[in-house]
């Protein structure tokens, strides 16, 4: 046939002739005998025919072959008897034999001919087909399903037969692979198969369960696994097989049947096995069935959820049972009632027939803004309360598209096409007609509402063919992208439908982002071929979202499930259809709707923050006048006792902090009222907080750490920590993490029920303590540190649950924390304390694993806060930092800190342990500053005492900016050494960036450099601070005046008791100062220098001459830490030469001018001088300096020692100075002083 394109002239109706071809001859030339006609199954001796044919390599078939062909047995056991002519004549491409086989087994053939290669069979079963079913009496009543026969053990029969393996000669059993049982309504079949749960089959009181069941389009075929089923050769078995159902989306009144046909009844059994007779005596009926349901209960099918004053909508419950199945048989009247709402409920008639189990009332309004409840209630059945309805004060619906008229100008919508082909709803329902070969379609919707703070709906239909959804074959609504594509790696959004990255075809919602699908909502409902659902998607003002599912078999709103989310973000809604090449064109969606209505601010979420703080956030800004007033709060217990709310903080349009009286360990209920937007709308609301409740401080607490289990004292040798539940509600774990320092671990899928224990740790350790009780094992969980980490629990939605920051000493036990002893809490409602609320575990095995903590006892946290230290970080910078986790609410306000240079902002960090204060002006070198901190509380609310420190910008110091002012290096028995630190400068300087170091007495070079602070700590001009381990062990022996002057430091350098170096580093390991000291720079006086130390006797003095340093002064204790020096003196030089201060002294040791001091000043350098002490009878009792070269300036010390090192009498003495220089100008100076004790 020839056409021509239309555009052109076309062929005539007919040629002026025929025109004929060539003739052309195929041929095919054979290499081998191919077996083209085999049986798959032979009885014993039974005859049978098989077919050979000479072919090619590709199997055509030589027709001109000549040639004998002979039969053969290939494999076997039997005897194969060949009854024709064998070898036989190849006659036009083919030869025939007839044979039978002896025994029964599997066996092969062989064909063979002398030209060509030999051919071998198929398997061939060699057995009885002489199985076959027969009917059994059946019991005549109807068999009547109820939800409670949805398990196994209330399975009920719905047919019953007897099977029979007739043994007529293969000794072989009879060896069940499948049944069939046929419907009597094919067309009912996929509705029984959606309510079918499954399938037994009971053997002569055996039961066996099937290995798969397949509903097909009239029948269900049940299969089993290999020798399950089997009835012994010549015998009988009886078989009764039973149905359970689930237990909802069950339709009342619903009827069904099954039998087996005579023939084509597709029962099959195992090879090696005997086989079921192509046709069965007789046809076996199974028994009528029914579904029936008792309702005990209304309940709402269908309601508005946004809706505008006065505006009309319809409403309609079902009489159904506790599974929300219909009960279509039940007769009555039900009647509508307002249950919650300010307005009225208006409605043409309250009572309505309950018509096929359903009722209706359709012109029902509400005339005023609020939220609302119906109620409807018939009889002795259970009342029905509907969804929250949110009347608002503005609804519209943004997207609203049944695709009857034009289709709309989305992006996409390209490969969409409006379909007249079996419509969902009206004429037309948009229907797939993309490329097959693109893999997937997306129309994309840009959004101009946006959902938060308003009550929005989604709504679609959506229909698909003959295909079940898979991981390549899916679709969804995204209800919510940032991109136009929510496939898109960088979209974001939350979507409904069929989650690829789930392992199951039920209805979901979920949330992507950056590729990843998270469900959110997981409903029961399994998408199956030729499917229609409608899909409804709700999203309350305060952020709950819910899942509804109408699938037209049943034509019921089913509840799929809620969850909380965070506002969603997004300018477009998607539908996405992914599909393989012949799935391509076979889905159709309807209806597609989003719909918002305003609505006043509700609570979208409230959280306990502390102990005396609650964070509430709104749905949408309000006005600060309304969200100020403390009376429009109410908190209340569970029994109705108020508790105070006693001020209201504004963090901004949407969140208000509360402070209120202490908050008791159990679950609250916060209400508000007059709380309005900018347009002056309000609405009561309320929400269920606490301690205990999802999402909030205290819903798991932290209770018990094993950080060092060895050695072991008894318990097995792994770090655990216990999680306990003090609520009343089951906590699931799954997506829940806790952070352990830097490292982070989510927690799989688990439960811990209420007041109740779980341990947590990795999957080694948690086999070792199943013995004791729940364990939640974590892969790759990281190590506990011995000396503390910070530990921090979170939900799935980032709530902080509970947290710990232990350190070495939170055991209070230096005899247990060295290993083997957990850490274990005291009392676990109270959170935040920290240290004083934990103490090492007291059970003689070490640990108290899932159970009552050994230590565990009442310990409310009472003790105010304490600011530990504090610190500058940068010119406008100060970090604060506190004993124990504060209040987030006090931490933070502006007002609670004063400075002369202006607060900035202020954040926090470490659990509310730090403030960091961003200052308005920076901090100038030099200058000092007061800090006041006022009103700030701790988690439990105890108050931190007023606050005022000093701050100034820290340097680098330099040579002599930091001196060493004392030293204790040969410390009493019990004692400690000490090194304490003097600023004479007119700066300040953070000892966290000094060091203290020691020397090689060989080489001099710095050895045990440590900080001499751990933590920031400012030395201020004219201030000491004492350097040491122990702070106690020097406080226990000496008068210690001012003890924040003492400086804790987990170590130090040794400094021996004979001699030592004592050097001090800035940040650049620059020398600031140094000491060298020796045991012989104590006063000669002291018969024993244990526990006394060497005090500097004046800053200004060289730290290296011996001539600087003292003894501490007996009266004193022999040491002065953290205040002025015992052995201090002034220096004070004259016009004169040479001066001595003082000119009495009393070297006693006492403190008081104990030495004699000379001081110079020389007009020029290079003086040398000779200093020689004599009494008053003129005898030298000691030479003080011998050629000795002067500066300019400096100070000589005479300790009232003679040369004999005896202290001398009291009396006047001569001092004879004699100083000359190299040009030979010699000076002569007498002075005199007086030597006196008490």
């Amino acid at each position: 046939m020839f056409e021509a394109y239309a555009n052109g002239s076309r062929f005539a109706s007919t040629f002026p002739t025929s025109i004929n071809s060539a003739i052309a001859t195929v041929r095919v030339n054979a290499t081998n005998l191919t077996f083209t006609d085999t049986p798959e199954r032979v009885g014993v001796n039974e005859d049978f025919t098989v077919t050979v044919k000479p072919t090619d390599a590709n199997g055509n078939t030589d027709v001109d072959f000549t040639g004998n062909a002979e039969l053969m047995i290939a494999s076997g056991s039997g005897q194969l008897n060949v009854l024709s002519n064998n070898p036989a004549e190849i006659a036009n491409g083919e030869v025939q034999f007839q044979a039978n086989y002896s025994t029964p087994g599997v066996f092969t053939l062989m064909a063979r001919t002398d030209s060509l290669h030999d051919a071998i069979s198929g398997n061939i079963i060699c057995a009885d087909a002489d199985g076959f079913a027969l009917p059994l009496i059946q019991p005549s009543d109807t068999v009547v399903f109820t939800p409670a026969n949805s398990y196994t053990s209330s399975a009920l029969e719905i047919i019953r037969f007897k099977v029979k393996d007739a043994g007529s000669t293969d000794s072989l059993p009879l060896n069940v692979s499948q049944i069939k049982l046929l419907a009597f309504n094919p067309a009912d079949l996929p509705i029984l198969a959606r309510m079918v749960q499954g399938f037994v089959l009971e053997i002569d009181q055996n039961i066996v369960v099937p290995g798969s069941i397949l509903f097909s389009v009239n029948a269900v075929q049940l299969s089993f696994e290999h020798g399950s089923v089997v009835v012994n050769d010549g015998d009988s078995a009886n078989f009764l097989v039973k149905a359970f159902l689930k237990d909802r989306d069950l339709v009342d009144a619903f009827r069904f049947q099954f039998y087996i046909p005579a023939s084509n009844h597709g029962w099959t059994a195992f090879d090696n096995s005997s086989a079921f007779s192509s046709a069965f005596p007789s046809t076996i009926y199974g028994r009528p069935c029914r579904i029936e349901i008792q309702a005990d209960r209304l309940k709402f099918v269908n309601q508005p959820f946004g809706i505008n004053p006065n505006e009309l909508f319809s409403t309609s419950v079902m009489a159904c049972d506790a599974r929300g199945n219909v009960d279509r048989e039940f007769q009555g009247y039900a009647s509508l009632d307002k249950l919650i709402g300010t307005g009225d409920l208006i409605v043409d008639s309250t009572l309505q027939p309950l018509d096929n189990g359903i009722a209706t009332w359709n012109s029902v309004a509400l005339n005023s803004t609020g939220i609302y409840r119906l109620k409807s209630y018939f009889g002795s059945l259970t009342d029905a309360v509907s969804e929250n309805i949110f009347c608002g004060y503005s609804h519209a619906c943004e997207v609203d598209e049944g695709f009857e008229n034009q289709l709309p100008s989305w992006n996409g919508i390209q490969d969409w096409i409006a379909s007249k082909v079996v419509p969902i709803e009206g004429e037309f329902s948009l229907a797939h007609a993309g490329n097959p070969t693109v893999s997937q379609s997306a129309i994309s919707i840009p959004l101009y509402t946006s959902p938060n703070g308003k009550a929005a709906e989604w709504n679609i239909t959506i229909k698909i063919g003959d295909w079940d959804p898979s991981s390549d074959n899916y679709f969804y609504l995204a209800l919510t992208s940032t991109h136009e594509n929510p496939a898109d790696i960088q979209a974001e959004g939350y979507a409904v439908g069929i989650n690829p990255s789930s392992s199951n075809d039920n209805i979901a919602v979920w949330q992507f982002k950056s590729k990843e699908k998270t469900n959110i909502i997981q409903s029961t409902f399994d998408w199956n071929p030729n499917d229609e659902v409608k899909l409804t998607v709700t999203l309350s003002p305060n952020g709950t979202l819910k899942l509804w599912f109408t699938p037209k078999s049943t034509g019921l709103k089913t509840y799929g499930g809620e969850a909380k989310i965070m506002p969603p973000v997004g300018d477009y809604m998607a539908f996405v259809f992914a599909y393989t090449p012949s799935r391509a064109g076979q889905l159709w969606i309807d209806d597609l709707k989003f719909c918002t209505t305003d609505f006043p601010p509700m609570i979208s979420n409230a959280k306990i923050v502390t102990l005396n703080t609650l964070r509430v956030n709104f749905s949408k800004p309000v006005t600060e006048q309304s969200a100020q007033n403390i009376q429009n709060y109410k908190l209340k217990k569970n029994n109705g006792e108020k508790i105070d709310i006693q001020d209201v903080k504004i963090d901004n349009n949407q969140t208000v902090t509360l402070i209120t009286q202490k908050l008791p360990f159990e679950k609250l209920m916060l209400s508000i009222d007059s709380i309005t937007d900018f347009l002056g709308y309000s609405v009561s609301d309320s929400i269920e907080l606490g301690l205990t409740a999802e999402g909030n401080l205290g819903r798991l607490t932290i209770n018990e750490i094993m950080a060092n289990p060895v050695p072991s004292n008894g318990l097995p040798e792994y770090e655990y920590i216990e999680l306990f539940n003090p609520g009343n509600d089951t906590v699931f774990t799954m997506r829940w993490q806790l952070t352990l320092n830097d490292k982070t671990v989510t927690l799989p899928a688990d439960t811990i029920v209420p007041k109740s224990y779980a341990l947590i740790g990795g999957t080694t350790a948690m086999s070792s303590f199943k013995q004791y009780g729940k364990t939640i094992a974590v892969t790759s969980f990281p190590t506990l540190l011995n000396d503390g980490m910070n530990l921090k629990l979170s939900d799935p939605q980032g709530n902080l649950i509970a947290f710990s920051t232990y350190t070495k000493d939170w055991y209070n036990d230096s005899t247990r924390n060295s290993g083997g002893y957990s850490l274990e809490c005291i009392d676990y409602t109270n959170l935040g304390e920290g240290k004083n609320n934990w103490r090492a575990s007291i059970a003689p095995e070490g640990g108290t694993p899932c159970a009552a903590n050994s230590v565990l006892a009442s310990n409310p946290d009472l003790t105010p806060p304490v600011l530990d230290y504090f610190g500058v970080s940068a010119a406008d910078t100060i970090r604060l930092v506190f004993s124990e986790p504060m209040d987030s609410l006090t931490i933070t306000l502006k007002e609670n800190y004063k400075s002369d240079l202006g607060i900035d902002a202020i954040t926090v960090s470490d659990f509310y342990t730090q403030a960091i204060i961003k200052l308005a002006e920076p901090l100038q070198p030099e200058n000092f500053y007061e800090f006041e901190i006022t009103g700030v509380t701790d988690f439990s609310g105890n108050l931190l005492p007023d606050t005022l420190i000093r701050i100034g910008l820290p340097q680098i110091p330099t040579v002599n900016d930091i001196v060493i002012n004392e030293v204790l290096f040969n410390p009493y028995a019990d004692g400690t050494d000490f090194i304490e630190l003097y600023n004479p400068s007119t700066k300040c300087f953070d000892l966290s960036q000094i060091r203290l170091a020691n020397r090689n007495e060989t080489d001099l070079a710095l050895k045990e450099i440590y900080q001499a602070s751990p933590k920031s700590w400012l030395l201020f001009p004219e201030s000491f601070a004492v350097i040491t381990v122990n702070p106690e062990q020097v406080i226990r022996f000496y008068t210690c005046p001012n003890i924040p002057a003492f400086v804790q430091v987990p170590q130090m350098a040794a400094y021996n008791a004979d001699k030592g170096y004592v050097v001090l580093l800035n940040s650049n390991n620059e020398v600031v100062d140094e000491l060298r000291y020796t045991e012989e720079m104590h006063n000669k006086l002291l018969n024993d220098v244990k526990g006394v130390s060497l005090e500097r006797i004046n800053p200004s003095m060289p730290s290296n001459e011996q001539s600087t340093w003292q003894s501490a002064a007996q009266a004193v204790g022999f040491a002065t830490p953290t205040y002025r020096n015992s052995q201090y003196s002034e220096l004070t030089a004259s016009n004169s030469k040479f001066t001595l201060i003082p000119e009495t002294f009393s070297p006693d040791g006492d403190g008081h001018n104990d030495f004699l001091f000379i001081s110079y000043q020389l007009p020029e350098p290079g003086f040398v001088a000779n200093i020689r002490i004599f009494n008053a009878n003129g005898i030298e009792i000691v030479r003080l300096a011998n050629n000795l070269t002067l500066g300019t300036s400096g100070q000589l010390r005479w300790d009232g020692i003679d040369s004999q090192n005896r202290r001398v009498n009291s009396g006047i003495y001569i001092i004879y100075i004699e100083y000359f220089n190299l040009s030979g100008k010699v000076n002569h100076e007498k002075k005199t002083c007086v030597v006196g004790f008490k």
